[in-house]
């Protein structure tokens, strides 16, 4: 069946990310000697920022009480964001190209303090102010629905949202766990080397 619509990841896929940056950059602002332990014992913190149950502000205050030394906010964010690296232009003037020939839809976890960041690089370096609706019909964000990926309800959020049919969709995401899923409910679905080229869609 031919493809009608693309549904893109964002960080990893889209947007370059280097997850390892920022867990160096947290490693140092809150004097761990372990972050990869502060990551594992604080994964429902991260989760419920991820599904936006709890706000930035929230986030910010429990981890400042559980740094050696007590960070200023902003120097937390900076950490945070670390892994976001921007965009390839290259990735921009495809998806002006692939919006001509599909409907595109963009599903991600993200969070508040992430999607801040990116608008605002958006912004500064590439002059757009509308992104979301520059090159999506629909743009589906973790914290703001309540749901993440790998779940399957995301998923099915994104199929009801957009009455969209899977088998006639291409899916890619950086992630094997939430390409598994999106195939398991008919996507056609693509392992994408994280930051790598896009290329193979023109």
């Amino acid at each position: 069946m031919s493809i009608k619509n693309i549904v893109f990841d964002f960080g990893g896929v889209l947007l370059d990310l280097e997850p390892q940056d920022s867990y160096e950059a947290m490693q140092q602002v809150l004097e761990f000697d372990d972050i990869q332990a502060f990551l594992q014992d604080n994964k429902q913190l991260l989760d419920d920022l991820e599904t936006g149950a709890i706000g930035y502000e929230n986030f910010l205050w429990n981890v400042q009480r559980l740094a050696k030394t007590v960070p200023d906010g902003k120097e937390v964010i900076n950490a945070w964001n670390a892994m976001l690296k921007g965009w390839k232009p290259e990735k921009l003037e495809l998806l002006e190209t692939l919006k001509t020939k599909y409907d595109l839809y963009l599903l991600s976890n993200t969070n508040e303090i992430h999607l801040q960041w990116v608008k605002n690089d958006l912004l500064f370096h590439h002059n757009i102010d509308d992104f979301e609706d520059r090159y999506f019909k629909r743009a589906i964000f973790s914290h703001m629905v309540g749901m993440k990926k790998p779940d399957r309800e995301i998923f099915q959020h994104l199929l009801a949202e957009t009455g969209i049919n899977p088998d006639e969709s291409l899916y890619i995401d950086d992630l094997i766990a939430n390409v598994e899923m999106a195939s398991s409910l008919g996507f056609q679905a693509i392992l994408h080397p994280r930051n790598g080229s896009l290329d193979f869609l023109l």
